[in-house]
């Protein structure tokens, strides 16, 4: 009988947490109608050599290949999700479950909908996701050893108003294909445009996928200087290389900044880097999470009673093939 789900992945760090999620709310759905026991999660990244997993949470062993096998969900699909859909209550799975000792899954995106049927409701497989981000962020990664390393938890600058706004804007200039790669600086103007409505505090911390001055640049250009840029030092970098331990603490940085500001905005939504942290709860009262879709700015507002207040909930964050 199956013994252990290894998640595997070799792109992204933030593709490989939502991997993670995909394999635990799996693990949960197996464990609840087929095996009802626990299986253990590991994690075995290929190119991702995150230092601050904790080393109980990653696969370090060998296994007899008879003994396991693997399902490769990459770029099967639209949205990744094909490969998995064919997989699930297979005759394939259902000998696994009961033969195998190892399942090996590949997979860098989000499942949750594929789980969606007649035993298993669309507020089930939502309370599994925002369980699974929860526990990757505070079992799973080792903030002690973060804050070893000098890098706080909570920094100082969090005692102030901020507001964070992220956008991922570098992909599409790390290839000539793509033609002019001399500088995003107009792209990033068009998605900094669209905020002139938000009342936001004067202390502003720019997150993305481009260079920190790049998109103060960016961002002046439109506003001008009265606003209060937060310095933020630090390579970014979002590739698959091996990434160096001063790389590593500019990520988790930006992931603090984004759990612990009082406002929070989200620019576009092909990105998986910020979903790390904004379902989870993090005891800042009154936060603003503000996310643009179709060309608005929404408010994301879980507490709210009526529905049309609500704007939409945490969900929303998904992209179209993560939406439940």
């Amino acid at each position: 009988m199956l013994e252990e789900i290894i998640q595997s992945c070799c792109t992204g760090f933030g593709d490989c947490v939502t991997g993670y999620v995909s394999a635990y709310i799996f693990k949960k759905q197996i464990e609840k109608l087929y095996l009802h026991k626990e299986v253990k999660l590991s994690i075995g990244w290929m190119c991702v050599r995150c230092p601050y997993v904790k080393e109980e949470h990653m696969f370090r062993g060998r296994i007899i290949r008879r003994k396991m096998s693997h399902v490769n969900c990459l770029y099967s699909g639209t949205d990744g999700t094909l490969a998995f859909t064919n997989y699930y209550k297979s005759p394939k799975m259902l000998h696994d479950l009961h033969c195998i000792s190892h399942l090996k899954i590949t997979i860098n995106q989000y499942i949750g909908k594929c789980l969606i049927d007649e035993q298993t409701s669309r507020d089930e497989i939502k309370r599994l996701t925002y369980e699974a981000y929860d526990y990757f962020w505070n079992h799973v990664i080792d903030h002690n050893r973060i804050g070893e390393l000098g890098l706080p938890m909570n920094p100082p600058i969090f005692n102030e108003n901020l507001a964070v706004i992220y956008v991922r804007a570098g992909d599409q200039y790390l290839c000539p294909s793509h033609g002019d790669i001399s500088s995003p600086l107009q792209t990033l103007i068009e998605y900094y445009e669209k905020i002139k409505d938000l009342k936001l505090p004067n202390n502003i911390a720019l997150i993305g996928d481009i260079d920190n001055q790049l998109m103060n640049q960016a961002y002046q250009s439109v506003y001008g200087s009265n606003q209060h840029l937060v310095e933020l030092s630090g390579s970014v970098s979002h590739s698959v290389r091996p990434l160096q331990e001063q790389q590593w603490l500019k990520i988790f940085y930006d992931l603090y900044l984004m759990l612990y500001a009082k406002h929070v905005v989200i620019l576009n939504n092909f990105s998986n880097f910020p979903r790390i942290v904004l379902f989870l709860e993090n005891g800042i009262d009154n936060k603003h999470l503000y996310f643009l879709k179709d060309d608005k700015i929404l408010t994301i507002n879980n507490e709210a009673e009526d529905e049309d207040a609500r704007g939409c909930d945490k969900s929303t964050i998904f992209a179209k093939h993560y939406q439940f």
